[in-house]
């Protein structure tokens, strides 16, 4: 397994010299890429994180109404996404299909605590977050 993360024109090079066969944890920008990568003779894992382009409607919100930010990513400015929106999960599913018609045999979620993260600095309180509290205490 090599993990670039990232699409890197050296790449398929030193995960060749390491003797690589799958390319993992990637997050391709084009479907060029992955068909590089699969002509050359690896098997590809992309990724999906909490930082799609979503519109302001998908993005996770503090106390003051200010997008989230994982503490670690704020230097980059990443806005984490509310998996309570629509248009969150859209974008997340919209991605996982256009990453397996580029060919990737797996897809993998980073982080799986993408829905409860954000509590440990302040929580979510989108509309849509707000709004699914609301529905669950009603049952």
């Amino acid at each position: 397994m090599f993990s670039t993360r990232w699409e890197r024109p050296e790449a398929r090079a030193i995960a060749t010299e390491f003797g690589a066969t799958h390319f993992t944890w990637l997050y391709p920008k084009t479907r060029d890429y992955l068909a590089d990568l699969k002509r050359d003779g690896f098997s590809v894992g992309t990724t999906l994180n909490a930082n799609q382009a979503v519109p302001d409607a998908g993005l996770g919100r503090n106390l003051e109404g200010e997008a989230l930010m994982a503490p670690w990513m704020q230097a980059w400015k990443a806005r984490w996404i509310s998996v309570s929106s629509l248009p969150a999960r859209t974008a997340l599913l919209d991605a996982a299909e256009r990453h397996a018609a580029w060919g990737a045999e797996s897809v993998q979620f980073d982080d799986a605590a993408l829905a409860t993260a954000s509590f440990g600095w302040g929580g979510d309180f989108s509309d849509a977050a707000v709004q699914g509290f609301g529905r669950s205490q009603e049952t």
